[in-house]
């Protein structure tokens, strides 16, 4: 199984409102985004997801299409994409490591009373860090 995969994509900006995500070799994947969301990250996404979808199905990739194959229109660009697969299959499938930490004794103390839960606060904080939504 590979793990590395570079498919194109096209975005459509015919609507105002939103823009229209297309792979052409799924033909069966269209999907929309915010005029504002970022278009690499949102076709990383919509890629993976149709990757992990025929993997899953046990079905054969189509192979990447070409750049002179690709017929545009006005209003369209192209894009080739890149993903690496166990970062977006480890997205979905959340696999939890133990982490050991020290913190003071007096602020132990203080989020026991006010029942803080250490893992989610962590996840919470170490997400803001890294600036991951």
């Amino acid at each position: 199984m590979e793990e590395n995969y570079t498919y194109p994509v096209i975005f459509d900006f015919s609507n105002d409102d939103v823009i229209e995500v297309k792979i052409p070799n799924f033909s069966d994947n269209i999907s929309f985004i915010e005029i504002d969301d970022d278009k690499i990250a949102a076709a990383q996404d919509i890629l993976a997801m149709a990757i992990i979808e025929y993997e899953d199905k046990n079905l054969k990739l189509p192979e990447p299409s070409k750049f002179e194959e690709i017929k545009l229109l006005d209003n369209q660009q192209l894009i080739f994409v890149n993903i690496w697969l166990p970062y977006y299959r480890a997205k979905i499938k959340i696999n939890y490591v133990k982490k050991n930490l020290t913190i003071p004794a007096w602020l132990d103390q203080l989020a026991k009373q006010r029942n803080v839960n250490y893992s989610a606060l962590l996840v919470k904080a170490l997400k803001e860090e890294l600036h991951i939504k």
